[in-house]
């Protein structure tokens, strides 16, 4: 019969059933607390293993055991009361010793037995009521929903392939009770990874001088030597599914060994004792394991084997140090960052600095794919959070509170796991307070899971929104709303709806945002990333307390009015939908007779209008100004939706001097889109008309026009304090008084734009294009002589043409004035590839990103320095683009720019140079920018590439790193016998200056390179 006792624990027949000391494999009556958490967390580590296996029973009941004896021996009360029974337990009661000199008579000896006799009933009964006080209090502990849980989770070593439990997403019966905090309870399940396969050895995959690119490397018969900044890759190719396992021993310095892994196709980087062995851990979400959500500050290595285990499937990673978890990570693979690459190799890798280690064994070892477990659609029913809270488990950063009703955050930096599963639509809610006396500014994150993205609701008191959408932070995000939603001292509802397309954040009933989208724009900032996306957090930067937290289904929007039938010629009264209770976001609004009135008692007033608008419609309104406004700005702003975006008009603002709209920014009193003079009168009701369009907006006074405009309606700008969320039309009063006499829709017949052209046989991409629909940043002017850009910051346009996966772009381009640069997009299998000419001023050009380094660090191996810019002011020059779904080549004048292959998601886009609102259909177009400078771009065509163009670019990269990060190098061979050394230095005589661009190798080249 199998003895788990035995098998497991070493522990025999005759020590059964142990006490809570020999479970936890310690001396009787250890005193130090530390010492006990410590053996309690080994053994329950160990045992963990065999939880899912043929044993499972036999697991889990000694898994409750050490539990028990962990929680009784980490309190001093439960601790003391049981050593007292336990010594009674194993010392024997005393012999009685009789000081009579004379022999004992029979009535004596009767006494002395029963007085022992009764001694002896007295240290039972004492002890085994001890004992029942003490499981008593366990049961009463364990039952009672503390925070205090048997397990400290945070330092328990999880297996490498924990996951999410699935919660059985069967209805649940209507007359069952409420379902217990358990039943909904995040639950890790390690299971040990599962080999398939035979492993690799990759130290035998190694060819010198070919795959050691840098340092002197030493190789013996079964191990690699690794100098101090050296670099060596593994040539193997990587399943999605593997282990990577190294016997390493530091024998020189003290500090990092860097072991590059591959996660999805994106190269990913873990850093092992970096700074002088104080940290280790991930480079993730652009930020180095120095400070990020996977740090760990302790040293790692010492002069004996290190085992090391790096677990990776996607999505998923987990690093192991002689069986200790340095970090367990789930994560988008886009959320990985690169310290350094290994030009195209999509391999492992080894890296070290300022240190020597031995590389006594390096395996890959393919592993069976863990699927993702399904998680739930959605809870039937509201379940209290708050039980499951474990503050020694979830809190990862901070020190927080916690009693039955209150969780309470620190003073400054806190964020806390909420220990839910996570339903695919939900609604988490909480009570939430800033107490009164705290300082005037508070900050707020809710962490949200939506789709398979990570993303954050940020209240910082002068606002509230999303972060991050579209690579922007929540100071620039499209989903912000400007306001104080939380007062100090009163406690408020937050309510955060997650659906399969939208968000939305109520608070106090209030809607602050109403976002809809694809989820894969959103992404979590570096500040507030943890290592886990699949997890709800709390956080704040100021101290809060949060009651009633609640997990539950998507909650219903209260029921608006019904939509009324709309018809071209029908006029809509929307001033009777309203209702300026429920409406109204910020400031007073009210119902005057038939007209709706707002006092200026807050300086932003906002209302929105309970209705979603066509695309193409025409809004009348009848407003007039009354007395009693503001000193300074008294304007009235109207958000006006349109195809899925939303413009502003703004009438007298700036001190009642300008009206009009904006475009790609906070530009309001730039033309065309300003118009000077006062458009409502005080005490005068005047009509207003604004026709909105998907191509463009009018605004009439009268019969005046004041404003109009035809263009992408992706150009429209919003600052966040006139704006308000949804589709919806919203009113935005500036310290003003306005009385709103009629408020009408009327559905308009609808105008798009005109098709894209088909491209000619040439390619010809200029005849294609319309400025009026393709422009998406600044002024554009197409004439006859091609395609000009003004000088402003940022002036953009998409050229919409389908991009086959194989293909050349030429143009031939001509600075007009200024001296910075010029940048195009280029689709790659689904990214988007930018490659900027002259940036810096006419100085730097390369690619824009890879592996998350910009073109100014000297890590990013394409960049190329020039003494003078390539496009010079009146000189026509001509470029030249190969792309392919792994390469791009760049050549201007018949000279190579840029020369990259590899995985198309090592490159993105910085996040400033993501248009305003990013469309899916932009990620596959070829766009070109200007920044700061003015270009006439002419003869512009792109042609799909030949069979015989193909494979010419294709051996050119076949077996060989990009020209640009192929370091020169001489070999020397000593002891061939046994070691073999390697010197990679720059030859002098190669080496080519950094500021001058490199020719087109001839393939006669490329052959000689691939045969040495």
């Amino acid at each position: 019969m199998f003895d788990p006792y035995r098998k497991w624990l070493g522990i025999t027949a005759k020590d059964l059933p142990p006490n809570h000391y020999r479970l936890l494999g310690l001396e009787n009556f250890e005193s130090d607390l530390d010492v006990i958490e410590g053996a309690a967390d080994r053994q329950m580590s160990f045992i963990r293993q065999y939880q899912s296996g043929e044993h499972s029973v036999a697991a889990a009941k000694i898994l409750n055991e050490l539990a028990i004896a962990r929680i009784c021996l980490l309190k001093p009360a439960t601790k003391a009361a049981y050593d007292d029974k336990l010594r009674n337990e194993l010392e024997p009661p005393e012999e009685e010793i009789s000081f009579d000199l004379l022999p004992s008579s029979p009535s004596r000896k009767k006494r002395a037995s029963a007085k022992r006799k009764s001694k002896n009933s007295q240290q039972l009964m004492i002890g085994g009521g001890v004992g029942l006080v003490v499981c008593l209090l366990l049961a009463v502990f364990m039952l009672s929903g503390s925070r205090k849980k048997p397990e400290k989770v945070a330092d328990i070593d999880p297996s490498p392939s924990q996951k999410p439990a699935v919660v059985d997403s069967k209805p649940v019966e209507q007359n069952a009770e409420t379902p217990s905090a358990s039943d909904f309870a995040w639950r890790e399940e390690p299971q040990k990874p599962q080999p398939v396969g035979e492993s690799i050895d990759l130290i035998k995959t190694v060819v010198f001088p070919k795959h050691a690119v840098h340092g002197e490397w030493e190789r013996t018969s079964t191990a690699l030597i690794g100098p101090p900044n050296g670099q060596m890759y593994f040539p193997v190719k990587m399943p999605e599914d593997y282990q990577l396992k190294y016997a390493v021993r530091r024998v020189e310095g003290a500090d990092t060994l860097f072991m590059g892994f591959v996660m999805s196709g994106r190269q990913g980087i873990v850093v092992l004792d970096g700074w002088n062995a104080t940290a280790s851990g991930l480079c993730v979400d652009g930020r180095e394991p120095s400070d990020n959500c996977t740090t760990l500050r302790r040293k790692l290595f010492t002069d004996e084997l290190a085992e090391i285990a790096l677990t990776v499937h996607p999505g998923h990673c987990h690093l192991a140090v002689d069986g200790k978890t340095i970090f367990d990570w789930h994560g988008n693979p886009e959320r990985l960052s690169s310290l350094f690459s290994i030009a195209n190799r999509e391999t492992p890798f080894l890296n070290i600095s300022n240190a020597k280690y031995v590389i006594e064994s390096a395996r890959l070892i393919p592993l069976k794919h863990v699927a993702v477990p399904k998680r739930i659609a959605r809870l039937d029913r509201e379940i209290d959070v708050m039980p499951l809270i474990d503050t020694d488990r979830d809190v990862r950063r901070g020190i927080w509170g916690l009693n039955k009703e209150t969780l309470s955050s620190p003073d400054n930096h806190g964020q806390i796991y909420l220990p839910t599963v996570v339903p695919e639509e939900y609604t988490l809610s909480a009570t939430v307070e800033v107490p009164a006396g705290n300082p005037n500014t508070y900050s707020l994150a809710v962490g949200l899971v939506a789709g398979n993205e990570y993303v954050q609701f940020h209240d910082n008191q002068q606002s509230a929104g999303l972060d991050m959408i579209n690579g922007q932070r929540f100071s620039d995000g499209e989903a912000r709303l400007e306001g104080q939603w939380i007062k100090p001292g009163v406690p408020a509802r937050l309510r955060c709806t997650v659906t399969k397309d939208a968000i939305v954040v109520e608070i106090n009933e209030k809607t602050v945002v109403d976002w809809s989208g694809d989820f894969r724009l959103l992404e979590m900032s570096g500040d507030w990333a943890l290592a886990d996306a699949r997890r709800l957090f709390l956080g704040s930067l100021t101290h809060f307390k949060f009651r009633d937290i609640k997990l539950g289904p998507p909650i219903k929007r209260a029921k608006l009015p019904d939509a009324p039938s709309m018809a071209v010629g029908k006029a809509v009264d929307l001033l009777a939908l309203i209702d300026p209770v429920r409406d109204a976001l910020t400031g007073t609004w009210e119902r005057d007779g038939k007209n709706i009135r707002t006092l200026a008692d807050v300086m932003r007033s906002k209302l929105v209008v309970p209705l979603e608008p066509p695309t193409d419609y025409k809004l009348t309104l009848k407003v007039a100004r009354e007395p009693g406004g503001g000193s300074n700005d008294q304007a009235l702003f109207i958000n006006l939706p349109t195809a899925g975006e939303k413009a502003i008009v703004a009438f007298d603002a700036s001190g009642k001097t300008v009206s009009g709209s904006s475009l790609d920014g906070p530009n309001l009193h730039v033309p065309p889109l300003t118009w000077r003079g006062i458009a409502i009168d005080e005490g005068v009701a005047q009509e207003l008309t604004c026709i909105v369009r998907g191509t463009g907006i009018k605004v009439l006074k009268g019969e005046q026009t004041i404003l109009e405009w035809t263009g992408s309606p992706h150009r429209f700008f919003i600052e966040s304090q006139y704006k308000t969320p949804g589709n919806k039309i919203g009113l935005v009063s500036w310290n003003s008084r306005f009385r709103i006499e009629k408020l009408e829709l009327e559905l308009l017949p609808p105008v798009t734009f005109p098709e894209p052209a088909s491209l000619d046989a040439e390619g010809n991409l200029l005849s294609i294009i319309d400025l009026d629909r393709d422009v998406r940043m600044g002024s554009w002017t197409m004439g006859s002589d091609g395609l000009i850009s003004d000088k402003t910051h940022t002036v953009r346009v998409h050229i919409p043409a389908l991009v086959p996966d194989r293909y050349t772009v030429t143009f031939d381009i001509e600075r007009k004035e200024g001296t910075d640069g010029f940048k195009i997009g280029l689709p790659m299998r689904g990214q988007v590839c930018e490659v900027p000419f002259d940036n810096y001023n006419g100085r730097l050009s390369g690619l824009a990103l890879v592996d998350g380094k910009f073109i100014n660090d000297g890590s990013n191996f394409t960049r190329r320095q020039h003494p003078s810019a390539i496009f010079p002011i009146g000189k026509r020059v001509n470029v030249r683009c190969q792309v392919t779904p792994d390469s791009v080549v760049v050549t201007v004048d018949d000279q190579e720019l840029v020369r990259w292959h590899g995985d198309p998601r090592r490159l993105s886009i910085r996040p400033f140079m993501v248009p305003p609102k990013l469309l899916a259909a932009d990620q596959s177009k070829i766009w070109i920018c200007t920044w700061d400078a003015s270009f006439q771009i002419r003869e512009f065509h792109m042609l799909p590439m030949t069979d015989d163009e193909v494979k010419e670019l294709d051996a050119q990269f076949d077996g060989v790193f990009p020209m640009s990060a192929q370091p020169d190098f001489v070999v020397a061979v000593t002891n061939a016998a046994t070691v073999v050394k390697l010197k990679m230095e720059p030859t002098v005589a190669k080496s080519k200056p950094a500021s001058k661009l490199l020719p087109i190798p001839a393939k006669a080249k490329l052959d000689a390179a691939r045969a040495k």
